[in-house]
């Protein structure tokens, strides 16, 4: 019996792309792009990754919002790292979008996204 994928399609701009481009490096999915009729619109087909018909990650749970905007110093990144275990927080920096563990490579803090867990 063929398994049926959990696939979906969505418009993308710049930033989503970079975010579904990091959650794709981390191992979370996989996508692929796609041109709509006339090259006018652009598509995002994307699949999170199942074991067992359960999802790969825990949960994600969005910290920042438009109207609320959580920042973190790089000394609170040090804190807040060693509480994370194998969790994610994903933070918006002057470097792009990273995951803390990165930023702590780089040496910077930024806007906390969300956290995948």
């Amino acid at each position: 019996m063929k398994k049926r994928l959990r696939t979906n399609i969505m418009l993308y701009n710049k930033k989503t792309l970079k975010f579904i481009s990091l959650l794709s490096k981390l191992g979370y999915l996989s996508y692929t792009l796609l041109r709509g009729k006339g090259n006018i619109k652009k598509y995002l087909m994307f699949t999170p990754f199942f074991f067992k018909s359960s999802s790969f990650y825990g949960s994600l749970s969005l910290i920042s919002t438009p109207s609320r905007k959580y920042t973190v110093t790089l000394k609170a990144l040090f804190i807040l790292s060693r509480s994370l275990k194998s969790s994610f927080l994903i933070l918006e920096t002057s470097k792009g979008l990273l995951t803390h563990k990165d930023a702590l490579k780089l040496r910077i803090g930024g806007f906390m996204l969300c956290l995948l867990s």
